[in-house]
Parts: C-alpha cells; sequence; structure tokens
C-alpha cells in the first residue's frame, strides 16, 4: 500500500492507494476515532464498482453508513455539487414506511433515503431510487 501525506497544515490527510484498501477503510477510519456515524459520498457508478467493499468494511468497524449520492462526473460539478454541499441537512419528514421488505423514509425536499442491501442510500428522488433498482436488478 502507498501512503501519500497531502500536507495542509491543521486540514492534512492521508490517501491510500493500493490493492484491496477500500477493505480497509473502516480500520482506518476507526484509527482516526471520528465517531460513529459516517456518510459515503459518491455516484451511481462508483457506488456500485467498490459501494459494497467500502460499507462493508465500515460497517464490520462499527460504524453506521448513510450513501449520498451524487450526479455522476460533469453534471454534479456543473450543478455546483461536491461532497462539502452534499452533506445531509435536517429536512420535514413527510412519511417512513415498509414497501416489499425495504425501509424508506421520504423528505419534505422530495429526497428519499432506503435501506437497501448495500446500507442505508439517500436519493435526491423517487425516480432516481426506482432506477437504481431497477438497475441493480
Amino acid at each position: 500500500m502507498i501512503d501519500v501525506p497531502v500536507k495542509l497544515g491543521a486540514r492534512s490527510y492521508r490517501i491510500l492507494v493500493g490493492p484491496g484498501v477500500l477493505a480497509q477503510a473502516g480500520a482506518e477510519l476507526a484509527r482516526l476515532k471520528v465517531g460513529r456515524r459516517v456518510a459515503l459520498v459518491t455516484d451511481a457508478a462508483i457506488l456500485a464498482l467498490h459501494g459494497a467493499a467500502v460499507i462493508q468494511s465500515l460497517a464490520a468497524a462499527g460504524f453506521d453508513v448513510t450513501t449520498v449520492l451524487l450526479p455522476e462526473g460533469e453534471r454534479a460539478r456543473k450543478a455546483g455539487l461536491s461532497a462539502e454541499t452534499a452533506r445531509p441537512q435536517a429536512v420535514t419528514v413527510l412519511k417512513s414506511g415498509v414497501v416489499d421488505g425495504m425501509a424508506y423514509t421520504l423528505y419534505a425536499d422530495g429526497s428519499i433515503e432506503a435501506k437497501l442491501p448495500h446500507g442505508t442510500v439517500r436519493f435526491g428522488s423517487i425516480a432516481e431510487l426506482r432506477a437504481h433498482i431497477e438497475s441493480n436488478s
């Protein structure tokens, strides 16, 4: 594994690169004592490729994981979205329930959070949730 330090004073961090590094995400975060609630901010394509390994690692290390989906690539940049602007914010809950064994929460801003087999994922709309389920079935 390659450890690349990014030196930014008080905001310094490390980038870890190498085979199997995603499976170590939980252990690395636990070592940093960051708390128990984490958000995995990604797009649907990357989530499909690598999400399971990261979520499984985080869950095994005792983290409560919420996934926040951004539009892919250029669409996210043009919309002005980033990890900073994608942080879940408090909004009014319209309804919660269970449909076909899937727990969900619908928010006043139109977003919906669903408990899927690979973890809890928050979508910008019901249409995005449907598209995600269809692409993974």
